[in-house]
């Protein structure tokens, strides 16, 4: 290769607009052209430089030194090599690379891209990044054993005050019918109900995925609609489940605790008598859930803030409070999403769509068409 290539003047610009300091040097290390970068970082003069030995311009050195890029990347077969090193005189992290070229010297030698940049900020950035996810990583830590601790000691100690209502109520018959008595019994049940849905929401909320398996959605509701029998003949309601065909989807086993908390509101606000559908619906690549009831229903400026934890329709105190925001992050574990609509002539329609197959699978499988 012509020796003009090298001081041709447009190259020449080109290089000099970079910021950082860039050179054209051969397979011997040999430099044939360097950017105006090269005088503000090793203070030389690139035209000065030209023809010299690489590891003694940029390092003061009479070889290459230990770990050079250019080295490893003739000792590869000419071959790109990209190096982030610590410069120990300056302090600095910089980004060493070179990258094989077309052009051959006079000589047959392999001409080489040589560049070098500072990347401090973001290896600084990269640290302060790591400290924090590791700092964030300790605190999901401690707070989970926070979780477990109170979750446990309050238990034990709701446990307590339960065994002694049992132990009341067999030597004193006549409590069953104080309603003050009562009213204990019901928030003590309230209260184990609320720290292990709480339990339940913080566990949810710190994962990101969840372990899939295919089930039959079908059959998930028969058995979680057959877990409330007991409180549906109590009020005499009826169940009326409507189901299309193969309602399968790749599905965690946690689903089961979305139906039965969206049955056990139907349940709790549908008067005596009344009746609840459950649906499951075939909408091509999603399963959509509809748990239809017969209550009071869920006015406009409500819709949306039921799902989020500890809100109430109209802050009753029997309205949804966790329950609903576990609803909402399983489904969004499931990559679907929940609303609720209006039922006619009275009462609310809890809907969920999830997918079948995670996106990611259904990618794969059209791939191997």
């Amino acid at each position: 290769m012509k020796r003009g290539i090298f001081s041709d003047p447009l190259l020449k610009k080109l290089f000099d607009a970079l910021p950082f300091y860039i050179m054209l040097v051969d397979e011997e290390h040999n430099i044939l052209l360097a950017n105006r970068a090269i005088s503000r970082d090793l203070g030389v003069v690139p035209e000065e430089v030209v023809g010299g030995y690489c590891p003694k311009v940029v390092h003061n050195m009479d070889e290459p030194y230990p770990g050079c890029p250019l080295e490893e990347a003739v000792e590869k077969g000419h071959c790109a090599v990209e190096k982030e090193l610590f410069n120990e005189d300056f302090g600095r992290w910089v980004k060493s690379a070179v990258y094989p070229t077309d052009l051959v010297t006079e000589k047959g030698k392999v001409v080489y891209l040589h560049m070098v940049y500072d990347i401090t900020e973001r290896k600084l950035a990269e640290e302060r990044l790591r400290e924090y996810a590791a700092k964030l990583e300790r605190s999901n830590q401690l707070k989970d054993l926070f979780i477990d601790i109170m979750s446990h000691d309050l238990l034990n100690m709701v446990s307590i005050i339960r065994s002694m209502e049992e132990l009341l109520l067999k030597r004193c018959e006549y409590l069953r019918e104080s309603r003050e008595f009562m009213a204990i019994a019901e928030s003590t049940e309230r209260l184990i109900s609320l720290i292990n849905n709480a339990s339940r929401l913080a566990r949810l909320e710190s994962q990101d995925s969840i372990d899939l398996k295919r089930l039959d959605l079908g059959e998930v509701s028969r058995v979680v609609i057959s877990t409330f029998r007991p409180q549906l003949e109590e009020k005499g309601i009826e169940v009326r489940l409507r189901c299309c065909d193969n309602p399968v989807a790749e599905v965690n086993p946690c689903i089961e605790e979305v139906l039965s908390n969206l049955i056990s509101n139907a349940i709790k606000f549908s008067p005596e008598g009344g009746e609840i559908g459950v649906e499951i619906l075939d909408e091509g690549e999603h399963l959509c859930i509809k748990v239809v009831d017969s209550g009071p229903g869920v006015p406009d400026e409500y819709k949306e803030d039921i799902f989020n934890r500890f809100r109430r329709i109209g802050g009753r105190s029997s309205g949804r409070g966790l329950g609903l925001a576990i609803v909402r992050r399983i489904v969004e574990l499931h990559s679907g999403e929940v609303w609720v609509e209006d039922n006619s002539p009275h009462g609310a329609v809890f809907c969920v769509r999830i997918p079948k197959r995670p996106k990611r699978m259904r990618e794969l499988q059209e791939e191997g068409k």
